[in-house]
């Protein structure tokens, strides 16, 4: 069998330093690597007319890389509503230690606290660019 290994996990946004800034002061990712990208042969792999202009930066977290990605050239459509129980990639799950503190932080950085999931020990938000996140006390 051949061998895979983990590279990491894509992210669309609508205003890069925006969600970049909410993974990083609210959710405590660090910053590896930026840079931009203008391949015809990169939007072709994404499925994009060419030309293409993408800003990427990409975060790390506990062996997880999150790359964001903003396409300057064709820009990002809204993130459709749906279930968690729809199929594909659902959401991103963090354990916190002082979860009533994090919550603090979520409005001021562009982020919205899903209330009607709060369970008392865990609750979803919704990063700036809507992305589900559920958030785990420990």
């Amino acid at each position: 069998m051949p061998k895979t290994t983990f590279r990491l996990v894509s992210h669309c946004c609508k205003d890069l330093e925006k969600t970049r800034k909410f993974y990083e002061e609210v959710l405590d990712f660090k910053s590896v690597e930026g840079r931009q990208v203008t391949s015809d042969t990169t939007s072709h792999y994404l499925g994009l007319t060419p030309p293409l202009k993408l800003n990427l930066v990409f975060l790390k977290k506990d062996g997880l890389i999150l790359e964001l990605q903003h396409f300057e050239s064709h820009g990002s459509t809204p993130r459709p509503e749906r279930p968690n129980n729809q199929a594909g990639l659902g959401f991103v799950s963090l354990q916190v230690d002082d979860l009533a503190a994090l919550l603090a932080m979520v409005p001021d950085y562009g982020g919205e606290i899903m209330d009607e999931t709060d369970i008392g020990n865990a609750v979803f938000l919704k990063d700036p660019d809507g992305q589900l996140v559920g958030l785990v006390g420990s």
